[in-house]
């Protein structure tokens, strides 16, 4: 007995599409029936058939649309609207997109069709995980998010690569965009950070409310210090519940080398979740490349045909995140002070040739304000988790 196919109408055909169409290539049940692009002049890989607006793919016979650009919120949403007036399943790997529409407060049940776990962490199934496997709740998420940051973090600290140098080998692999503005300025692993709260909080908080302290600020003198203390730096997310409250950051964070997160290396991410009675459970894959986010992406074609739907609790709350207090390491030039020493006490101090280490126990929002507009002259590293 032969079984139909799913047909795929693909959106995008970049690395994360690739990545998809040759997967699914490989497999029986699923065509492609035809793959939207933009420049008809570029040559591409591939025995596909290319249309070049978006009317006319949605013009063919379907099952599912899979999205895979960098599109603006905007113009996805109308994707995803004329997806759901032809009732189709609409599979997404656009952070940005997702983090955004979870907070418009339009998501309703007639949203179910909207499938988007390649869109945090690519091959781990956090999404789905969150949304099946925690009935309990969850108290806390941290995680490494971001695969192209954890690629040149992990080579500068393993090869001994300069910052530039690891930049450029992550580009060269894939694991990196030509401009990698995104990875370092800590907008991508906020967005991700957006979409997780959503689905294991049933919170509402929008990808700018989070506290980000970026990687872009960090240099050889950082670098230098985490040698010296026995560490490395990670890009770490978090956020927590705790008595109705919510808190959330994303920063460069000092971990010891055998530590967990010492240990995630190259594009792998890394997810720890804490449910409600303490119990933390570990999620580990590669977070970035055109086969493990194309693999996410099939794995939610196949769920959206049997009839997979995600849920969303009917008292979603809208929370404001709370102030916390950290200890920190702030460098900058040593006639230049960045934190008011009124407000936060030295707790050590380290000399750098024309750099100056000090670690402080201050409130996030007063480090924010301190360093707002001078992210040249000055990093920021959080001490251990």
């Amino acid at each position: 007995m032969s079984t139909a196919k799913v047909k795929v109408a693909l959106i995008g055909y970049g690395v994360v599409g690739q990545g998809f169409a040759s997967l699914a290539s490989e497999r029986a049940d699923i065509e492609i029936v035809a793959v939207c692009v933009n420049n008809k002049a570029k040559p591409r890989i591939g025995n596909q058939h290319f249309v070049f607006n978006v009317d006319d793919l949605f013009e063919l016979d379907f099952d599912v649309v899979v999205e895979a650009t960098d599109a603006p919120y905007k113009k996805v949403k109308e994707w995803y609207l004329s997806a759901q007036d032809i009732q189709v399943p609409f599979v997404t790997a656009n952070k940005q997109f997702v983090a955004t529409y979870l907070v418009s407060n339009e998501i309703s049940e007639d949203d179910r069709g909207l499938l988007y776990e390649a869109s945090v962490s690519a091959a781990i199934p956090i999404i789905r995980s969150l949304q099946t496997c925690f009935p309990q709740g969850v108290k806390r998420i941290e995680g490494i998010l971001n695969g192209s940051s954890n690629y040149i973090l992990s080579d500068i600290f393993r090869n001994g690569s300069s910052i530039e140098e690891a930049i450029q080998i992550a580009q060269l692999k894939g694991f990196a965009e030509s401009d990698p503005s995104l990875d370092l300025n800590g907008s991508d692993p906020a967005a991700k950070l957006a979409i997780l709260i959503r689905n294991a909080f049933g919170i509402e908080v929008g990808a700018k409310e989070i506290p980000v302290f970026g990687l872009e600020s960090i240099n050889g003198a950082d670098i230098r210090l985490a040698r010296s203390l026995g560490n490395e730096i990670r890009y770490i997310a978090h956020a927590e519940v705790q008595d109705g409250k919510l808190t959330a950051w994303v920063a460069p964070v000092l971990v010891e080398k055998e530590s967990l997160w010492g240990s995630i290396q190259e594009a792998e991410n890394a997810i720890v979740v804490t449910d409600a009675s303490d119990e933390s459970y570990l999620f580990k894959g590669r977070g970035a490349g055109a086969r493990p986010t194309g693999t996410a992406l099939l794995n939610d074609v196949l769920a959206s045909q049997s009839g997979f739907r995600y849920r969303y609790a009917d008292d979603v709350k809208r929370l404001p995140i709370q102030d916390v207090r950290r200890t920190v390491w702030i460098r900058s030039y040593k006639d230049k002070a960045i934190i008011d020493p009124l407000r936060s006490d030295v707790i050590s101090s380290r000399l750098d040739g024309p750099w100056d280490h000090n670690q402080f126990r201050t409130s996030l929002k007063e480090l924010i304000e301190d360093t707002i507009g001078i992210e040249k002259d000055h990093g920021v590293l959080f001490t251990a988790l």
